[in-house]
């Protein structure tokens, strides 16, 4: 079963479809150490980013479409049902 199944992903982990989503990802995080380096001296709530560049991340990836919770420094609405199954 996973020989047929992992045909399937085969093409998402092609080197051109590699390379493609570096320069996404790179972007992210690029923009999450914006983030960091505006807090300056203020507190920072490491957690919330680490979230939000995740959620963008995988939003990206998988929709093609980024949820900005990055961008907003705030999680999008969707995140709180989404969060419910993965802890």
């Amino acid at each position: 079963m996973l020989i047929h199944n992992s045909r399937h992903f085969s093409h998402a982990f092609a080197d051109k479809t590699v390379a493609e989503q570096e320069a996404v990802i790179q972007s992210y995080i690029t923009l999450f150490l914006q983030r960091i380096s505006e807090a300056n001296t203020q507190s920072l709530d490491i957690c919330l980013l680490l979230n939000c560049l995740t959620f963008d991340i995988v939003g990206d990836l998988a929709f093609s479409q980024s949820f900005n919770a990055l961008r907003d420094s705030k999680l999008h609405v969707c995140y709180v049902p989404f969060s419910s199954f993965v802890m």
